[in-house]
């Protein structure tokens, strides 16, 4: 008999926060699922882990490739996924425990594709001192929002939202059919999320924390600036248009509610940068503004007004 839910997670180097993060799966209320574990070639313990793991639990399945980061291996862990619903989850990270139980209540109440639910952004001495993860959480109509429309809501304004990231999201996995992360693209989150909201599928929004975000000052998002990270955006935007390019008015959303937010992103770590690579930075950045004043991205009237000025002046000077 198929699981309900296919726990993806890939792992790379996280002997530290790998059996928390079991943890927090095999602690979960409901049962009915499976965890696909990809070790993405880590050097240290954490296959030994995963191995000791999946020893005590049939439900964990672990497979091992070469180091080729985590879209390859999310996308190879959706080829062993067998869930009628899929749960994406990284695994330096931890879910409540009544997650799955209220996941499923809420996408099979309402017949819905796609469940999308907030996170926290925390320490791990946050969610152990407070016991986050375990503490009862009710539901009530106020906290949730039906759409056959989410596109709309895929920004960081409102009071409803679904968020860019995948670990936000829960899925049917035939809404996933067809759709693969950009391998080792540092933003491929922001893509894929697009490509699930590109299919209008019916969504149930929920204003619950679920998940938390355990931060790491050694993790990717706290290296220093890199020419790739701006490369890396540059791609995910293109594939963005690539899904949207026909549609006038997606376009448009996107280009007055995601782009300003990028580039303002973008603009602060070319300056943060290190003057050995600044330079390259910013010429790589005004190439990136080029392509989307070309396809109608770069709009006046959605940039603060010194932002635009200073982004003309980029593309003039590099």
């Amino acid at each position: 008999m198929m699981p309900k839910i296919s726990v993806i997670i890939p792992v790379y180097n996280v002997e530290k926060f790998l059996s928390r993060c079991l943890d927090s799966v095999l602690d979960q209320t409901f049962k009915d699922f499976e965890v696909v574990c990809i070790n993405d070639g880590s050097t240290d313990r954490s296959e030994e882990i995963l191995q000791e793991y999946a020893k005590k639990d049939q439900r964990i399945k672990v497979f091992t490739q070469n180091n080729q980061g985590a879209a390859v291996a999310r996308n190879k862990a959706l080829q062993y996924a067998s869930g009628d619903f899929v749960f994406f989850l990284d695994s330096d990270d931890m879910i409540h425990r009544q997650a799955f139980s209220l996941l499923v209540s809420l996408a099979e109440d309402s017949n819905a594709e796609l469940v999308s639910f907030d996170q926290l952004d925390c320490t791990f001495e946050d969610v152990k001192k407070q016991s986050l993860h375990k503490l009862s959480m009710n539901i009530n109509e106020n906290d949730t929002k039906i759409t056959d429309n989410v596109f709309y809501l895929g920004t960081h304004k409102g009071e409803f939202i679904t968020h860019f990231t995948v670990t936000s999201k829960f899925c049917k996995k035939d809404l996933l059919n067809g759709i693969s992360f950009i391998p080792k693209n540092q933003f491929e989150d922001l893509a894929y999320s697009y490509a699930i909201l590109a299919k209008n599928p019916r969504t149930v929004i929920l204003k619950k924390i679920l998940y938390y975000y355990i931060i790491n000052p050694n993790g990717v998002f706290h290296q220093r600036s890199r020419v790739k990270q701006i490369n890396d955006y540059s791609i995910c935007l293109k594939y963005i248009y690539n899904i949207f390019e026909n549609d006038t008015a997606k376009i448009n959303f996107l280009a007055r509610d995601l782009i300003p937010n990028v580039l303002e992103q973008q603009r602060r770590r070319c300056r943060k940068a290190d003057k050995a690579v600044k330079k390259e930075m910013y010429k790589v950045f005004a190439e990136e503004l080029r392509m989307l004043e070309s396809k109608n991205l770069l709009v006046r009237k959605y940039i603060r007004i010194y932002c635009y000025f200073l982004y003309r002046i980029l593309m003039k000077i590099y």
